[in-house]
């Protein structure tokens, strides 16, 4: 098994494999044929990379230890100012959240300068060789002695000037150090960064610890795509050979039709939009005729409002919905002006590609037996087990469980007769409805499960062979272990027993049914399917790992971003809290007021602003290397909660004035553009007498208030104190109240 393949199985359990035998005497190996079967199954490999702009990442040192210098041997963290040329200096970025074999476009790292040098200055930059790199620490050496690849020049540093963050104080084209690094084996999406700087001369910048929003910024710029094998049904139309096989052009056509409907998602639903698909050689076509149910043309529609994965997770999960109920949410079979693609359940594409899935390898046998008569072994069997809804270790959550198995030829020995042979056996199949996963499984009793089965029987002394298919439930319980923590899963019990023909409602018993529809709901009882005749029963024990889980978006929580001058603030959106189980995170994009909105950037950081008083939406969709899908929401508003600063501009003293004196007080405040003009409220005078008590002198005192201005004509002598309040109102009506206050002294004493 491919582990690319997201086949999501639909139909689950498999029928009999719709063993048949020839007559031989009085013996008779009964299974028949239960339909002509047209192969109209065939898988396609999928690449998909996003839309322009290419994906950045845009990430400042982080920690107070992730940069540091180091002299002689001694470290030194914790200093407002990176002496570059003086000292060595070791910059961090951690977790850059860049993928592995990601082709690095572009990479740079942007000092901002804490001073004004321009004395000439050469330096010479390394990467450290390390996936995982340590941050720094006090120890000696800690940052000579660390593993270096390749030297990158830096000859020839362009002046710098104080507080400047611009072309000057960027780095020489950094790709070189980082694309070997991201080609390691042991590189993920949670690999940090570590860059030394060598030299002479002397350029100073500003250090984490100095302020977070002008340390060090690495912008790196690279490519990169998702993979995913998608399971498709023919078109009525496919090209076939003479023999009734779709031809390997009809399988390049059927793929080119996939191929447009993932692009088709760019527009509407911002999926990625480069996707190139072309037929899985590996899997080639199906004896099967597994796509029996035709899916209606549901072109997505233009709010991807029937393209939504994170909504159909919501409604998996609400306890009530049925699964019908929930595949509203992603319906779309196509994209507006191309015919639909669908899918082995009679579904749609949308139900397999971006979603939420955990994919499961399993292998193990299966045991298949016809009455009394068993095959001379049982079969060794392969195959994917996918179970659609987020993990959820502690149990509690509602799974859908779809399986696609294979399984080795078989031969039961038959007395007086040639022995019959079984090859090309398969089984598509999933649970009715959702299970509650509890205590590591979820279970579904006997008729809960089903799905088709498929085989080719040889005859005519192995020269000819026939196809056989039949539709089946589970005869006895069907339990699917899982272990998100442990990335176990298991499969075991029944897959079939009970065809799924001419079944009736036990409702009413006498209401023909299907062995997957509604068609019992109105008469208040599950579809009751008949014994199978020949007592066939299919039976697997089957374990594996599971080799990917759906990645976590995680956008921050929503915030208020405190203005910084009268056009508003800058903020960072900042997704590198998502993570993924298997740490292959492959694309990330954030977009404006919905999962459709704007691009901002593709990418999991995006530095933005706003003016005062405005809010916005921002929806972060991640997606790892297997097309699974996550999004989240987090909503910024720049709003101004600061007042106004207040200045009485008064002296603390005076002495008793011969004509009137005035003060006028003054306000400012970051986030108002027009000037505040404060106003005086509230004077009062007094003195305190020689018992320390406080005396009212306010009637005596000769004082006006007149908007910002206070005039004092008479202080009533030496002693007196005289107050009063300057109040200042900004733009978002935020007070500041400060107290002003001269005491009147003695014109002789300082």
């Amino acid at each position: 098994m491919t582990s690319r393949h997201l086949r999501s199985l639909l139909p689950v359990v498999m029928a009999p494999l719709a063993i048949g035998a020839l007559a031989g005497c009085n013996q008779f190996f009964g299974l028949e044929e239960t339909r002509l079967i047209v192969d109209n199954k065939l898988s396609c490999d999928c690449e998909c990379s996003p839309m322009t702009p290419d994906p950045i990442v845009s990430l400042r040192v982080v920690a107070p230890s992730d940069d540091a210098e180091q002299d002689g041997v001694a470290m030194t963290l914790g200093s407002g100012t990176l002496d570059l040329g003086q000292s060595m200096v070791g910059v961090r970025f951690e977790s850059l959240k860049i993928p592995r074999k990601a082709n690095i476009v572009s990479a740079v790292v942007r000092f901002t300068a804490d001073a004004t040098d321009a004395e000439h200055t050469g330096l010479t930059i390394y990467a450290e060789q390390s996936a995982f790199p340590a941050t720094f620490t006090t120890a000696d050496d800690d940052l000579g002695g660390r593993t270096l690849g390749s030297a990158l020049p830096w000859p020839a540093v362009a002046p710098w000037t104080s507080g400047d963050a611009s072309a000057a104080e960027e780095t020489p084209e950094l790709k070189g150090l980082l694309q070997p690094l991201v080609d390691r084996p042991d590189w993920t999406d949670a690999s940090s960064l570590v860059l030394r700087f060598d030299g002479l001369g002397h350029r100073r910048a500003v250090a984490r610890q100095t302020g977070s929003s002008r340390a060090a910024l690495l912008e790196v710029r690279y490519t990169t795509g998702v993979e995913a094998t998608l399971p498709v049904c023919a078109s009525s139309n496919v090209d076939r050979d003479s023999g009734g096989r779709i031809t390997a052009q009809g399988q390049a056509d059927e793929c080119a039709r996939v191929e447009a409907t993932l692009a088709g998602l760019a527009g509407p639903c911002g999926y990625p939009a480069e996707c190139t698909c072309a037929p899985n050689a590996a899997a080639g076509t199906s004896d099967a005729d597994v796509c029996v149910v035709p899916c209606d043309e549901v072109p997505v529609d233009a709010t991807c409002s029937n393209f939504d994965p994170n909504a159909f997770e919501r409604c998996l999960q609400d306890g009530t919905s049925t699964l019908e109920d929930c595949k509203v949410f992603v319906q779309a079979t196509n994209a507006p002006g191309d015919s639909p693609v669908c899918v082995p359940s009679g579904s749609a594409l949308a139900f397999h590609a971006f979603g939420s899935r955990s994919l499961c390898e399993v292998h193990g046998t299966s045991h298949i037996q016809v009455g009394d008569r068993e095959p001379e072994q049982d079969p060794e069997t392969e195959g994917i087990v996918e179970f659609v809804a987020r993990p959820c270790p502690n149990g509690g959550c509602r799974v859908q469980p779809y399986f696609d198995l294979r399984m080795d030829p078989i031969t039961f020995s038959v007395r007086w007769h040639s022995d019959p042979t079984f090859t090309d056996l398969s089984a598509t199949g999933r649970g009715l409805e959702p299970a509650v996963h509890a205590g590591g499984e979820i279970s579904y009793p006997a008729h809960a499960a089903a799905g088709t089965g498929n085989g080719r029987r040889l005859t005519d002394f192995l020269t000819n062979s026939s196809n056989l298919a039949v539709d089946a439930r589970n005869s006895e319980p069907l339990d699917f272990g899982i272990d998100w923590t442990a990335r176990q899963c298991d499969m075991v019990g029944s897959v079939a027993g009970a065809v799924g023909d001419d079944s009736v409602c036990a409702g009413d018993g006498t209401t023909p049914c299907a062995a997957d529809s509604p068609d019992c709901d109105a008469v208040g009882g599950p579809c009751t399917l008949p014994d199978d005749t020949e007592q066939m029963q299919v039976d697997v024990a089957l374990a594996g790992a599971i080799v990917n889980q759906p990645p976590t978006a995680v956008a921050g929580p929503d915030r208020n971003v405190e203005c910084t001058s009268p056009a508003g603030a800058p903020f960072a959106l900042d997704g590198r809290g998502s993570s993924d189980p298997d740490q292959n995170l492959a694309l990330a994009s954030w977009r404006e007021d919905s999962r459709i909105g704007p691009l901002i950037v593709n990418g999991l950081n995006a530095e933005l602003a706003l003016g005062l008083g405005e809010s916005r939406t921002y929806v972060l969709r991640v997606i790892d290397s297997f097309a699974q899908t996550d999004e989240d929401t987090t909503s910024v508003s720049v709003v101004d909660t600061t007042p106004p600063d207040v200045f009485c501009n008064a002296p603390s003293t005076i002495t008793p004035p011969k004509t009137p004196v005035s003060f006028a007080a003054t306000a400012s405040d970051v986030c108002t553009a027009s000037v505040i003009v404060p106003e005086l409220v509230d004077f009062e005078c007094f003195k305190i007498n020689g018992a320390g008590k406080r005396v009212d002198k306010t009637t005596s005192c000769k004082v006006t208030l007149d908007g910002p201005t206070i005039t004092i004509r008479n202080s009533v002598g030496v002693g007196n104190h005289i107050v009063w309040t300057a109040r200042g109102v900004d733009g978002s009506g935020n007070v500041r109240d400060v107290t002003c206050e001269v005491e009147v002294t003695n014109p002789g004493r300082p």
